[in-house]
């Protein structure tokens, strides 16, 4: 049981910490007006 709550703890955090991020992204992007987030999406689409 402890090893189960353990994960799950820290799944939880490792959630949190991946919707933080994304929240960050965005706040980010809205304050350079998504010109940021656009040049990355076109330079991650290029070295595919």
């Amino acid at each position: 049981d402890e090893r189960k709550t353990m994960l799950e703890t820290i799944i939880s955090a490792l959630e949190l910490e991946e919707a933080n991020e994304v929240a960050e992204k965005n706040v980010n992007a809205d304050v350079d007006d998504g010109n940021e987030t656009e040049v990355m999406e076109s330079d991650g689409s290029e070295d595919f």
